[in-house]
């Protein structure tokens, strides 16, 4: 095996797991989301006002993450293995 197939095997690999996690995360902030749902109607004291301007920032970017960036991630890693397995494989 060349170095590139190795690398070819190892993006594929990698991709498959960037896949499994954007899943998993997905997942994972569905079950904070409806978590802090339930929470937040009931937490009302002086640390909720410094939490939820942590809270905000954290959410908008996982949001973004998980709807968009994510999959950008693995679209443009697939590009690269489709292009990588034409160099090798001709296809």
């Amino acid at each position: 095996m060349s170095g590139l197939d190795d690398v070819f095997q190892n993006m594929n690999a990698f991709q498959k797991n960037l896949v499994r996690f954007n899943d998993e995360l997905k997942q994972s902030m569905r079950d904070v989301m409806s978590s802090h749902d339930k929470v937040a109607p009931l937490w009302k004291d002086s640390l909720r006002k410094m939490y939820d301007s942590q809270w905000n920032s954290y959410e908008e970017a996982m949001k973004r993450y998980t709807s968009k960036d994510g999959q950008n991630y693995v679209d443009n890693l697939q590009k690269k293995l489709n292009a990588l397995k034409g160099y090798l494989y001709g296809a």
